[in-house]
């Protein structure tokens, strides 16, 4: 059935339903003094409408992102956190015996992240590093395509030997919601690197590069 609104936009909604869902419909057409389209499956051909044209579907998203998302002045909420206060957890992940992190096993997700917290441990220019476990619950908001908040947890936070801050994520395949992620990330850093006064940075190694260059240092 069809619903008209002003602006050429048009909304379409396919209905199939029992007996008695018909007959609702049709005493809602009766009380509504409305008209529904109907077609029977596998007789009448059926027509494709779109929602909105995708420009106009664009500036409503980003008209309805200024409403709905209320911009404030970031603040410190808490100096330091430590990784030390994370609560023991069990897992069945693939673990790593890494020297340069504050646990005793590094569980990793894939073999991706493996190999890169191997490298990570044995890099010369890292002074240490985590492979950030849920359990901590450190993560970044935020805006997906459709302006949703959702929560980004990062891969691994790394400390080099010049005292740089790194959050990094570890990516074998892209999609729009990994640069969101990306952009999202780099605010945070820049925000926190203005707020603690220590120096945060963000990279995301791509798989594909990594297994071609074999890198030995971080930097």
């Amino acid at each position: 059935m069809y619903r008209n609104m002003p602006e050429s936009y048009t909304e379409r909604v396919d209905i199939i339903g029992n007996k008695a869902f018909m007959e609702f419909v049709e005493d809602l057409e009766k009380s509504e003094d409305l008209k529904f389209d109907t077609f029977q499956i596998g007789k009448d051909k059926l027509k494709i409408l779109s929602v909105q044209p995708p420009e106009e579907k664009k500036e409503f998203e980003k008209a309805l992102r200024e409403i709905v998302i209320e911009k404030k002045e970031p603040k410190l909420l808490l100096a330091n956190r430590f990784l030390s206060s994370t609560i023991p957890f069990p897992t069945s992940k693939k673990i790593l015996e890494a020297k340069k992190t504050i646990f005793n096993y590094t569980p990793c997700d894939n073999d991706f992240e493996y190999d890169f917290a191997k490298f990570l441990d044995k890099s010369e220019d890292i002074k240490t590093f985590t492979k950030l476990p849920e359990q901590f619950g450190f993560c970044i908001q935020y805006t997906d395509t459709i302006a949703n908040i959702r929560n980004y947890f990062p891969d691994f936070i790394a400390i080099t030997e010049d005292g740089i801050n790194w959050i990094i994520e570890t990516k074998g395949r892209e999609d729009i919601e990994v640069r969101l992620k990306e952009n999202a990330a780099i605010n945070w850093c820049r925000t926190a690197s203005e707020l603690t006064k220590e120096s945060w940075k963000y990279l995301r190694v791509p798989q594909k590069e990594f297994e071609q260059l074999h890198p030995e240092d971080f930097e």
